[in-house]
């Protein structure tokens, strides 16, 4: 069984890009370690860049889909 602050960084630390993240990830571990923030608060502040690139890449196929619905209407006028 591997230590919930351990289990933290593994699932944590590789995703981040930025230094100032994974500087982040590091302090929200030994946080956890030494008991003064729980895992599950640990989850909802740390840096979520993966989640970033999703929700940016979302938003543009959107844009993209809009742009293209937008061009078949115009055209068919």
């Amino acid at each position: 069984m591997i230590p919930p602050g351990d289990q933290f960084f593994m699932d944590f630390y590789m995703k981040q890009n930025a230094r100032l993240g994974k500087l982040r990830v590091q302090e929200l571990r030994r946080g956890i370690i030494a008991g003064t923030i729980s895992v599950d608060s640990a989850r909802a502040v740390v840096p979520r860049p993966d989640l970033s690139i999703r929700g940016i890449k979302e938003r543009q196929l959107r844009q993209r889909l809009r742009g293209e619905n937008t061009e078949g209407m115009a055209g068919g006028r």
